[in-house]
């Protein structure tokens, strides 16, 4: 008995770790925001920019490849980019590991399996110039996190997608960075 409860202590406070380190772990399902209207989205995913529109179309490549993006197709005709960032592990840390293996240890099949996955981040960059030097730009971000619950009697496949608007300081950061760009190459040459 003296030995259970520091077992069990240990495994609620792994639990709560897992929580903390991760909040997108199994043990806290994050709330789901109210939709936003495509007005909202398209607020949040354009910007215009006083420049031609290949001043704008080179800052934003030259942006992409600051921040490490790959596999960067761009059609200057077409007026769109497309890149990848490359993908980021999505499954447990160590934390969530052994309290999970713990919880199984006392609880058996109840306790969710261990979780294994990536997260892929792609943009899509499209331009649309609206006069000779006024260029309408929007960005989408797409993030996907695409993982496998593994447990003794079932597995979980699960695909969580997401443009990032909930998040709009990410697009507002990227076109800061846009900007500082145009403001280099204006002084530069």
């Amino acid at each position: 008995m003296k030995v259970l409860i520091p077992l069990i202590c240990f495994f609620i406070v792994s639990s709560v770790n897992a929580q903390i380190v991760n909040p997108n772990s199994n043990y806290a399902k994050p709330k789901p925001l109210p939709k936003k209207t495509s007005v909202e989205i398209q607020a949040i995913q354009t910007r215009t920019f006083e420049t031609s529109e290949k001043k704008l179309f080179r800052a934003t490549l030259k942006v992409l490849q600051n921040n490490r993006y790959k596999d960067i197709i761009s059609d200057f005709d077409g007026g769109i980019i497309t890149a990848k960032l490359p993908p980021v592990d999505a499954s447990d840390t160590a934390g969530e590991k052994v309290g999970k293996a713990i919880g199984r240890f006392f609880l058996g099949p109840l306790i969710p399996g261990d979780k294994i996955g990536h997260i892929e981040r792609n943009i899509n960059i499209t331009f649309d110039p609206i006069k000779e030097s006024l260029v309408e730009i929007r960005v989408a971000f797409q993030m996907y996190e695409i993982t496998k619950e593994l447990n003794t009697l079932f597995s979980n496949n699960e695909t969580i997608e997401s443009d990032l608007t909930d998040q709009p300081e990410v697009y507002q950061a990227f076109f800061e960075q846009i900007d500082k760009e145009l403001f280099v190459r204006k002084n530069k040459y």
